[in-house]
């Protein structure tokens, strides 16, 4: 029972620490294409994701009484992006780091809704990523939703332990802008999960303390 009790205890302590810490966030915008470009048709189903760095830091960023907003206008600046991927696309995000004005990435979020990522190079060199064998530069989305509001908005928090605060699925009540390079409005979005996964050294804590539960279960079992 000690041994139980301990571990319940260690479990409670790692869950506190989980929601204090940065967990991987996650940005899914669903919807569907506008467009035949890019190897798309028109009304094919699309998904995105996008894995935001947890590790960002402040620098090239602001914040007032509305608005989030961190920019990365150099590669000195915190790479704000982890990873890209979604329908039609091939390769793997790479930071553009050609030159010392790279890379040309944003994310903002306001207390009006509105949530914009912008993934690119203010060059015409690639990203890493291709769609329909075309290599792509930029990547946008930017979305209004319905009853995302944050508060206590402020550009020295970490984006992935801020945005943690407010994983769910929310409904896009005006895409404003969804395309790559420069075509616009590709695919109308019209759905956006913000999803949040422990850190994998977190979940391998997790999966650690299971294991010990279920022996320690076992062996009292094994006595009665």
């Amino acid at each position: 029972m000690k041994i139980l009790n301990a571990i319940a205890a260690t479990c409670a302590a790692l869950v506190l620490a989980s929601t204090a810490s940065a967990n991987n966030v996650t940005l899914t915008f669903t919807g569907t294409s506008d467009t035949t470009n890019f190897g798309y048709t028109i009304g094919q189903n699309v998904s995105f994701s996008i894995v935001l760095n947890d590790a960002v830091m402040t620098t090239g960023s602001f914040d007032d009484s509305v608005a989030t907003f961190k920019d990365e206008n150099t590669y000195n600046d915190a790479d704000i992006y982890s990873s890209i991927s979604g329908t039609g696309l091939t390769g793997v995000w790479e930071r553009p780091s050609q030159f010392a004005s790279d890379p040309y990435s944003r994310l903002l979020y306001n207390s009006s809704g509105v949530l914009e990522v912008y993934a690119g190079t203010g060059k015409d060199y690639g990203i890493g990523l291709s769609a329909s064998g075309t290599e792509l530069s930029t990547v946008r989305f930017y979305v209004t939703l319905t009853g995302f509001a944050p508060t206590d908005l402020d550009s020295t928090a970490n984006p992935c332990t801020f945005l943690s605060s407010y994983v769910g699925t929310y409904d896009v009540s005006d895409s404003h802008y969804a395309y790559f390079d420069n075509y616009d409005n590709l695919f109308t979005i019209s759905q956006v999960q913000i999803s949040a996964v422990p850190e994998p050294s977190q979940a391998a804590a997790f999966a650690g303390l299971g294991v010990l539960a279920l022996a320690a279960w076992r062996r009292r079992r094994a006595r009665a």
